[in-house]
């Protein structure tokens, strides 16, 4: 059975316009794949949703839930993989919630961030829909210039130049 915050979010969603998928095998938690907005280049975009018992044993009445968005390109290899790490850096500094991050073993590029649910049901709806709206807009802000160096359609000096938020590239 899944968490009672993947089962509220499977009914509650389909009535905000988004679509849900349920995930999860025997021994594995039960995820939820959330399609949303289309992403700034009019592909689909899904979200995975994961409530994460274990970590919040020690929380008292409340739960740990992450919002995971994959990118359609990975991290480069070599010395362009030290660029988007710089670019992550530059974005991250600038979002208040989650982080764009690439796991080194397999170049999986993405967009994570972890909210804390309380334990009772009632605010649940209004705190998915704030998260993923949340989510969608930082990946829609940085999304385009991450993956454009990612892919190498755009340097790392380019990136910088084409957002003043990002700071001066020193």
């Amino acid at each position: 059975m899944a968490h009672a915050i993947i089962e509220h979010a499977r009914r509650e969603l389909p009535e905000y316009g988004f679509e849900t998928e349920l995930l999860g095998g025997v021994g594995e938690p039960t995820q939820l794949l959330v399609k949303t907005v289309p992403d700034y280049a009019g592909r689909e975009r899904w979200i995975l949703v994961t409530v994460y018992e274990d970590l919040g044993v020690n929380l008292e009445d409340a739960w740990l839930v992450q919002f995971f968005h994959r990118f359609p390109v990975e991290a480069p290899a070599g010395d362009s993989r030290g660029d988007l790490a710089r670019l992550l850096v530059a974005a991250n500094n600038r979002l208040t919630i989650g982080q764009f991050c690439f796991r080194e073993e397999d170049a999986l590029l993405y967009y994570r961030a972890v909210a804390m649910f309380p334990e009772g049901a009632e605010g649940w709806t209004k705190l998915l829909g704030e998260h993923l709206f949340f989510s969608i807009f930082q990946i829609d802000e940085f999304g385009a210039a991450i993956e454009a160096v990612a892919s190498g359609t755009r340097t790392l000096v380019e990136a910088f130049a084409a957002d003043p938020r990002l700071g001066p590239l020193a």
